[in-house]
């Protein structure tokens, strides 16, 4: 009787360590899946910035801002091979 009561009570307690072993690696999964949420919003917003950042319209103004001008008469440069 008392090896079957000393048997019950390690089973108890085996099965308590595995659950706060399950919790904690719950908790550990939901801190995660918050990590990647928070950083998927902060990707969302950065590439709003970003293309708001590149319209035509906002890299005009940033351009006149900045004291550049529109050509008259636009000049193509082209790259030669050799430096020259």
């Amino acid at each position: 009787m008392g090896l079957a009561a000393v048997v019950v009570v390690a089973g108890m307690f085996a099965v308590s360590i595995v659950h706060a072993t399950l919790v904690a690696r719950q908790r550990q999964l939901d801190d995660l899946r918050s990590e990647i949420a928070a950083a998927e919003e902060d990707r969302g917003r950065l590439e709003r910035e970003v293309a708001i950042a590149s319209a035509p319209d906002t890299v005009l103004q940033r351009a006149f801002r900045l004291g550049m001008v529109r050509a008259v008469e636009p000049v193509y440069l082209v790259a030669t091979e050799g430096g020259e």
